[in-house]
């Protein structure tokens, strides 16, 4: 009879290890997955066409204060469903871009906004809701001061979907 209740405690715990291998290895595949759509985004905006360029060219002639409210007014958009966000939700989004501008210099406010969209796209997939304000507030507090030009963004991004997802 001992040897019964050693086998089937044995046996759930051979289960428990497969069911946390299992999330480990779906982790990993986010993760990985999360990367090559990030790769994709990030390979086809450098190729274009010349009439691309031209567009290019002359939104990167505009102030970095208007690409600013337009990468927040973009987000704030999304987040409402509608292109009349309220300022105050805009602003929002403008101050969390400038902190996370600081964090992670080597990104644009552009790429910024794209990780912050692509986050929220991952967690949709395992039904899990966060708004894109929530997103970018999670990646900017994830963030220590300690750590200001030292990591990625974008890896931030993909360890939060990583950590939302686990749980």
């Amino acid at each position: 009879m001992s040897k019964d209740l050693k086998n089937i405690n044995n046996e759930e715990k051979v289960a428990q290890a497969k069911k946390k291998w299992e999330k480990q290895i779906i982790l990993i595949g986010i993760i990985f997955l999360f990367f090559i759509f990030l790769f994709a985004i990030i390979m086809g905006s450098s190729s274009s066409n010349s009439s691309d360029k031209t567009e290019k060219t002359s939104y990167q002639n505009q102030s970095n204060q208007e690409q600013s409210k337009t990468i927040a007014f973009m987000l704030a958009s999304l987040e409402v469903g509608h292109n009349n966000p309220s300022s105050s939700l805009v602003n929002e989004f403008d101050t969390v871009l400038d902190k996370l501008e600081i964090k992670c210099p080597d990104d644009t406010r552009s790429k910024l906004g794209d990780y912050i969209y692509i986050v929220q796209t991952n967690l949709k997939k395992y039904n899990k809701s966060l708004t894109l304000l929530q997103i970018a507030n999670g990646i900017n507090e994830s963030i220590p001061e300690e750590s200001i030009g030292i990591v990625s963004c974008a890896e931030v991004g993909a360890a939060f979907v990583a950590l939302m997802v686990q749980d």
